[in-house]
Order: C-alpha cells, then structure tokens, then sequence
C-alpha cells in the first residue's frame, strides 16, 4: 500500500530526488487527505473503467493492474484514525526537523521518524 502511494504521489508530480521534502509531502498528503479520496492509477485500465469512491470502506487504494483489488482491504476505520495520527506526528516532526536551529534537534526529530539508527 505504501508503495503505491508513493507511485500516486510520483503520478502528480512529487519531486521524489528530494527525499525529506517528499517524505514530509507524503506525510502531509496522508492528514490532509484522511485517505478520503481513492487511490487508483490509469496505467493498465482506463479511467472510466475504474471503481467510484465506496464511502463504506475507510480506505481505497486500488491495484493498477487488477481495478478491482482494494489493497488497503484490511484497514478498518480504527487502523484508518491510527495511521493518520502517526503520519500527523511524522509530519510534525519532520517540519521541525526543518527548521531546527541546531543539527541535534533536526536529528531528534528524524529519529522520531526513522528511529534511533539514524544518525543524520
């Protein structure tokens, strides 16, 4: 599922040669969206052949190869609150990061991201 919102993002133009603006970007897309709108790609099926939004699934991310493949099957409407909660703090931290006046603080916050191996 991660991946393929990635490639969502790469399809609309995310610069991904930038990783920590396009990771915060990533992030950002996940709150701002709350994964309301449904993921679907346009390589191997047309557009108008593709499913409409199912308000009563939490989230959609269609399989572009087989339209009728929801890959976020398994995430109910609590998993859906959680994972939005964690990329909202993942975003935090990465805006902080960014604007950090010392290299350890920026560090602190990546690690709140990535964990404690990384070393910035």
């Amino acid at each position: 599922m991660i991946e393929l919102l990635w490639a969502h993002l790469a399809d609309q133009g995310l610069d991904l040669s930038d990783y920590p603006t396009a990771l915060e970007s990533f992030f950002q897309y996940i709150v701002q969206t709350e994964f309301d709108d449904i993921v679907t790609f346009t390589d191997f099926t047309k557009a108008a052949d593709l499913p409409p939004r199912n308000v009563s699934v939490p989230i959609e991310v269609i399989d572009p190869v087989n339209p009728a493949n929801n890959v976020a099957t398994r995430y109910d409407q609590a998993a859906k609150g959680l994972i939005v909660a964690a990329c909202a703090d993942a975003f935090d931290a990465l805006s902080e990061a960014r604007f950090a006046t010392t290299k350890t603080r920026a560090v602190d916050c990546w690690q709140t991201v990535l964990g404690p191996a990384f070393r910035g």
